[in-house]
Order: C-alpha cells, then structure tokens, then sequence
C-alpha cells in the first residue's frame, strides 16, 4: 500500500503538484525551510562543494573580534566547517573567526582561522583560510 500512494502522490497536474509542494514548505520549521532552500541550490545551481563534508562532533573554541565563544562542529571538510553555537550575540557573515578544536582522525591539537560564511538559527558556515588534512 505505501508503493501505491507513492505512487499516486505524483499523479497531479503541475499546478497541483506545486501547490502541495508549497503547502509543505510553508508546514516547515525555519530551519528546515533553509536547509531545504541550500539543499536545492546546490542541486540546481551546479556548484557541488569541492571538498565532501563529513559528520563530526567536537567542542570547538572561537573567537569572533573581541568576543570568545564555544560551540560543537557540526560537519567538517578540508575547507571549512558547521558549528552549532549561539548566535544571537550579533555574529554576522564576512567576518574572520579564529578557531580552536581536535582534529577528526589524530585527535591533534588545531589552531586556524577562517571566515563566517553563514549565519542561521543554528549556528555558522565557516570557510578556512587553510585547508585541513582530512580523510587520512
């Protein structure tokens, strides 16, 4: 039964289709909304990141201007880097940050800078001024 109302859930014409598809995103929490946005960007766009991201959890210690802040990597590439932190004490994109934290694999000790790249509800985009020996 879950094949068949897959399959009839496509069955409209394009109007109705988009229609549902709106009533769903407007359904969305924010956050959903914007990574289904980013998500869909990049499909479209043709821009795929050069270096593939990786899930990583680690504490990571920033500094933003003259501010300290701590928050957890969310995924990690080469290039830059998500960290779920709070971001209401006025980050905004375009500004350098420093950054603290482990390494994935050696678990060695890192100290890099880069720039915030993103801001949303959940925390920063930041791509780093050096590239980070991963995978390996």
């Amino acid at each position: 039964m879950m094949k068949e109302e897959q399959k009839n859930a496509y069955t409209g014409n394009l109007s109705e289709v988009t229609s549902k598809l709106i009533g769903i995103v407007l359904k969305m929490p924010p956050e959903d909304r914007r990574k289904l946005y980013e998500d869909l960007k990049m499909k479209f766009d043709g821009k795929r990141r050069e270096h593939s991201r990786r899930d990583y959890f680690m504490i990571a210690e920033c500094a933003v201007g003259d501010r300290l802040h701590q928050g957890y990597i969310k995924n990690i590439s080469p290039a830059g880097l998500f960290i779920e932190m709070d971001v209401s004490r006025r980050i905004t994109a375009g500004v350098p940050i420093t950054l603290t934290f482990s390494h994935p694999d050696s678990k060695s000790h890192i100290k890099t800078r880069g720039k915030i790249v993103r801001v949303d509800d959940n925390g920063v985009g930041v791509h780093l001024n050096d590239l980070i020996p991963l995978f390996g």
